[in-house]
């Protein structure tokens, strides 16, 4: 599901089942240890720049998954939002997909300089990893 600013193509109702799915995904999911309360915000990109906020899940894990993300401008005005049903994979799977995704949406769009804002630290860890093993 794609939706743009201003000119959603999903109905308000769509919108709120893929955000209650997606919440009932994270719900589901169960870490182990204690959990800790940060604070978080969101600070807009540098000009030129548009942001790919991404989030992925997976209900099991890995069981159904889905994956969604937004894109903002410098002006942190929503550009494009999309979500996906990725039917079976992993927490960490789903979020990578969801990078995938928007990535593939923001270079269609003509974008070129994006930024990539994740909470899943194993994610972006193995995309560090990766990106250093194709340097050399």
């Amino acid at each position: 599901m794609l939706f743009r600013s201003k000119k959603m193509g999903v109905s308000a109702e769509q919108l709120v089942k893929h955000v209650m799915e997606v919440q009932e995904l994270n719900s589901n999911f169960h870490e182990t240890g204690k959990k800790q309360l940060h604070y978080i915000s969101w600070e807009k990109p540098n000009q030129g720049w548009v942001k790919l906020n991404v989030d992925g899940a997976s209900k099991h894990n890995p069981g159904r998954a889905s994956a969604g993300g937004l894109i903002r401008n410098e002006y942190g005005q929503c550009i494009v939002g999309f979500s996906a049903n990725l039917r079976h994979a992993s927490n960490v799977a789903a979020e990578l997909w969801a990078m995938l995704i928007g990535l593939q949406i923001a270079w269609n769009s003509g974008y070129r300089k994006i930024v990539i804002e994740s909470y899943s630290k194993t994610a972006v860890s193995l995309l560090e990893l990766a990106s250093k093993e194709s340097l050399h």
